[in-house]
């Protein structure tokens, strides 16, 4: 063994191996600050590192097999001994390690003296330039991020077989939902962080995207019963690891491992980002132990997402299984809650079929989790559903989000509620808050645009809607979005060619079928109007805005008795449907049926007994409020009729813009229903002014009957009603 040892001396192997391992350390040290500022990714540092070492053993079999002679170089064996200038050579080597470790210590002094001192410089001449920027209305995610703001993107699956997406998703998101728990952390939302998964993007476009300074990425792999976690916390602006570690456990040991993972990243986030040492011991209050259970919880809420029929109901199966498997896992029935009250939010079941089943999933969570998030936004969107009054919704959903600041969905139906309740300037601030946590929420985007839209920023609203393109091209929701923005504008035209291509991502997508079917009827098409108001009741038979239209439908083919038959016969199965009740006021007013008319709609649009008000469940009644005003006046009620008036122009809120055609469409029916000729003309003429085209009802409306033959109203139907002649003749045009 003594000679073997003294033949690697000779022939310089040992000589060779510290010289490749001084080169390659100053190899990557240069390529560590180097490689980040010529914008090359992270994992650049790693494949110089993977080519180094697999070239280690390369240098030390060259150095024992050849030797470099005078005459070139040689195969040791073919070198006679007595001629061998290795120890020459060996000096020389031996000149090169000292030289480099020179070069290296030079190196050192230079980045700990010069460039971090020019590194700070930058840096605050950033935030010297970013403090002199005046902040824009709206909240930016890709603004300047708190030190204590962090990202959890998915982890990735690393096994064998590739079988484990919701069990790395899993872990990811109980991750995201402690540290959201943390006070003074900003956690980007689930939907946006997951937005990245599987795309291997730099870290510093999806920090800026984000608008975080850190992120925690890691791997999963599982084989057998066993798993190894590995995670790395890393600083977005210079790709710095500032914490990493892998944990081997048991599988059925994994809930303890996302515990202990979140305890070592909030310590490096504390010690490294502000300079605290204390430790905050995580130990989460996870609602289930079982993995089965938690595994169906995930995949669950992942189907939801895309709120389609199918996404839905498989939604709805994975709850209930999750429930089945663990009755006591709280965010699951949660989980139940939403799906069933979604289904009835997108048309796909009436309220009388689910929301008792909500309300009984919404409860259980709430005995089972009184101070988790997850089940106080279950109850308020089950309240928002129910029609419950605005007092009751907004307290709920303010304590959900309280509970869980990440949820930007709860911020999404919280600031939905407050802009109902005449709190604009708060609902606001609560929508943009949601946003900067998650900004690539296609769901959230969806509602900023459409709440721009309609509040007349239609400039916002379409950079809303190409941010919703460029995340989702392939949602129906994105194609949706268009078709609102275009109504906003009054262009019935591209409504119809955005709906069209909605329907083609979800052709289940009920509210889709019911624009296609009124744009139809707006075109004279009835044929068409019909085939798709039949496509609704295939997937929800007793759906009320599908069966008012064709109500409609034989209306104006001349059928009011097959109109009520049909009207009636649903009405006896949902007397409290607000769409049925409303287009039966609508029927009765045209039968001059005033004390019905109120009947139907004081229904649904409810007479406060302690004072002259009335409770709006939802915004859209009062589109159909110009009804109940008309049967007031008609029954010689003028104060009501005028107080009911007022409250439905103090409901428009944010929406009373006259730069858009609806408001003052709106106004105008108001004012005619309650007598006011000149409030009628004068928001007509603004309505029109601002593109309107009015809708198949506009020429039977019942609060513009005794304006028909007006010398000042009638040529302002007439050219809504040419307007709408004109999309019809375009359209068919075009097909």
């Amino acid at each position: 063994m003594s000679s073997f040892f003294a033949e690697l001396k000779r022939r310089n192997v040992v000589r060779v191996a510290v010289l490749y391992g001084v080169v390659s350390w100053l190899i990557l040290q240069v390529s560590d600050v180097a490689m980040p500022a010529l914008g090359l990714p992270e994992w650049s540092i790693t494949l110089v590192l993977y080519f180094l070492a697999i070239g280690f053993p390369i240098a030390l079999i060259f150095a024992w097999a050849f030797e470099l002679t005078p005459d070139g170089l040689k195969r040791t064996k073919e070198v006679d001994p007595r001629s061998s200038v290795t120890p020459a050579t060996g000096q020389k080597i031996n000149t090169l390690i000292i030289g480099v470790l020179s070069a290296a210590l030079i190196f050192v002094v230079i980045d700990s003296y010069v460039l971090d001192r020019d590194r700070d410089t930058a840096a605050g001449q950033a935030n010297d330039e970013s403090e002199q920027e005046t902040s824009p209305r709206t909240i930016e995610p890709t603004g300047a991020p708190a030190l204590t703001s962090i990202a959890v993107l998915p982890f990735v699956d690393m096994s064998p077989n590739k079988d484990q997406e919701y069990f790395t998703d899993g872990i990811s998101e109980e991750l995201l939902n402690l540290l959201a728990k943390i006070q003074d952390f900003k956690v980007a939302g689930r939907t946006s962080s997951f937005a990245f998964k599987g795309q291997n993007q730099d870290l510093r476009v999806i920090g800026d995207k984000l608008g975080v300074s850190t992120i925690l990425e890691g791997s999963v792999r599982k084989q057998e019963d066993r798993i190894r976690v590995t995670a790395q916390l890393v600083k977005v602006d210079d790709g710095y690891h500032l914490w990493s570690d892998t944990y081997d456990r048991q599988l059925d040991d994994v809930f303890a491992i996302q515990d202990e993972i979140a305890t070592e990243v909030v310590a490096a986030l504390k010690q490294t980002l502000l300079g605290e040492n204390d430790r905050i011991v995580i130990a989460s209050a996870r609602s289930t132990e079982n993995t089965e259970a938690y595994t169906a919880y995930l995949r669950g809420k992942h189907m939801m997402q895309d709120r389609t029929a199918d996404g839905l109901y498989k939604a709805l199966r994975e709850f209930r299984h999750a429930t089945q498997v663990d009755p006591d896992f709280a965010p699951a029935w949660a989980g139940v809650a939403n799906a069933y009250s979604l289904l009835n939010s997108y048309g796909l079941r009436t309220a009388d079929e689910v929301l008792p089943l909500a309300s009984d999933a919404a409860e259980k969570a709430m005995t089972l989790a009184p101070d988790e998030g997850d089940a106080w936004a279950a109850r308020g969107l089950l309240l928002m559903q129910e029609g419950a009054p605005l007092e009751e919704r907004i307290p709920v959903l303010e304590k959900a989000v309280a509970l869980n600041p990440s949820d930007a969905t709860a911020m999404m139906w919280l600031s939905s509620q407050l802009k109902q309740f005449g709190r604009e300037e708060e609902g606001e601030e609560v929508i943009l808050r949601a946003y900067a946590v998650d900004p690539l929420n296609p769901t959230l985007l969806f509602n900023l645009a459409v709440n721009n839209a309609f509040e007349g920023d239609l400039e916002a609203a379409d950079r809303y809607s190409t941010e919703l393109e460029e995340i989702k091209p392939d949602w129906d929701g994105t194609y949706r979005l268009k078709q609102q923005i275009a109504n906003a504008k009054g262009r019935r035209d591209e409504q119809l060619r955005w709906a069209l291509k909605a329907l083609e991502y979800n052709p289940q997508g009920v509210d889709t079928l019911v624009a296609l079917a009124e744009l139809y009827m707006d075109f004279g098409d009835m044929e068409r109007a019909r085939d798709y108001t039949d496509r609704v009741r295939e997937i929800n038979p007793l759906h009320g805005g599908a069966i008012a239209l064709q109500a409609d439908i034989r209306l104006l083919g001349g059928d009011p008795g097959g109109a009520w038959a049909m009207l009636n016969r649903t009405l006896e199965k949902q007397p409290d449907d607000p769409v049925l009740l409303a287009q039966a006021g609508y029927m009765a007013l045209l039968e001059s049926r005033t004390d019905a008319a109120r009947g139907f709609y004081e229904r649904f649009i409810r007479p406060d007994p302690n004072e002259q008000r009335w409770l709006f469940p939802d915004f859209q009644f009062v589109f159909n409020a110009p009804g109940l005003i008309l049967a007031y006046r008609l029954q010689g009620d003028q104060d009501r009729a005028e107080a009911l008036r007022r409250q439905c122009i103090e409901a428009l809120g944010p929406y009373d813009n006259d730069s858009l055609w609806f408001a003052p469409f709106l106004k105008a029916r108001l004012a005619g229903a309650a007598g006011d000729r000149q409030g009628t003309i004068d928001n007509l003429r603004k309505s029109v002014e601002a593109g309107a085209a009015g809708n198949y009802t506009t020429d039977l409306l019942p609060e513009f009957a005794e304006y028909r033959d007006d010398p000042e109203v009638a040529p302002l139907l007439e050219t809504m009603a040419q307007r709408r002649q004109e999309f019809a003749r375009a359209i068919a045009d075009g097909s």
